[in-house]
């Protein structure tokens, strides 16, 4: 009810208003539990315009919403071990241990973005000056997929009722070592929503014009991808045949809360309305 009331405010009203274009990315990490070998890091770019409004002709406090265009892009190498239960082709329950080498998953994720902000800006040097903000920011997903471009994987299996030993190089059984395996799939992903605050300096060109330039930080408020049956990275392996990987957003191993750190360029046209209420 306020962001329309101020909005109404400025057609009507005829408030100092600007629309921002702007571009940038930075850094995502996932630094909580659930993580094996590590922290998950990666990137991401943002491509968004916003309108602003301004309650006072040159500096002071004003509020904008906007929409947007973001991808995260990620790189998950694994090396490690893992066992879980199993049953064969002919029915028999055994332990499958499969360890990865090297094992690399990429991730890519495209999003919209629509961020609602409140900023302050002071403008002391010659009508250029700094600004700051805190909103929220809403990621709407449309496409999340994964793939292993690379890595080996190791099988073995232990058969309680065949004197508890490992069973290794058997390839017919589906034992060995296979480095030509490289899965790719789609990843559930879900509606992520952050928390945003961002630092910057505003260059005035013109009546009309202003660049700026900021820092970011976005904290996430809920998981970033959807887990709504968790599995292990690797199910029944029966044979090469037979291989399944789960992606590692879809397993078990992954909490995918974000912190996003950034920078960003924009350009500004000011006094959109043409009421010449913008006097610096």
């Amino acid at each position: 009810m306020f962001l329309v009331s101020a909005l109404c405010t400025s057609v009507y009203g005829r408030t100092p208003a600007y629309i921002d274009l702007e571009i940038g990315g930075g850094a995502v990490a996932m630094p909580y539990g659930g993580f094996e070998n590590g922290l998950v890091a990666g990137g991401n770019f943002d491509l968004g315009a916003k309108y602003a409004i301004l309650f006072h002709p040159r500096q002071g406090w004003g509020m904008s919403f906007g929409a947007g265009f973001s991808t995260f892009q990620g790189t998950r190498v694994l090396n490690g071990e893992y066992e879980f239960p199993s049953v064969d082709d002919k029915g028999r329950a055994y332990l499958l241990n499969t360890r990865v080498q090297n094992w690399t998953e990429r991730q890519q994720v495209y999003s919209a973005a629509i961020p609602v902000n409140v900023f302050y800006q002071y403008k002391p040097y010659r009508k250029s000056g700094w600004f700051g903000s805190f909103g929220l920011k809403l990621y709407v997903p449309f496409y999340a997929s994964y793939k292993v471009t690379q890595g080996d994987i190791i099988t073995k299996g232990w058969y309680e009722q065949w004197g508890g030993t490992w069973i290794e190089n058997l390839p017919q059984h589906g034992f060995g070592m296979y480095n030509t395996l490289l899965p790719e799939g789609k990843i559930e992903s879900s509606l992520l929503v952050t928390a945003q605050i961002q630092f910057g300096a505003i260059l005035h060109l013109d009546n009309k014009n202003e660049m700026y330039v900021a820092g970011y930080i976005e904290h996430g408020a809920n998981n970033m991808f959807v887990n709504k049956d968790p599995k292990p990275l690797f199910t029944t392996i029966q044979n090469v045949n037979s291989y399944q990987y789960n992606g590692y957003y879809s397993s078990l191993s992954t909490n995918s809360i974000p912190i996003i750190v950034g920078v960003k360029v924009g350009w500004r046209f000011k006094d959109v309305h043409n009421c010449n209420c913008i006097r610096q």
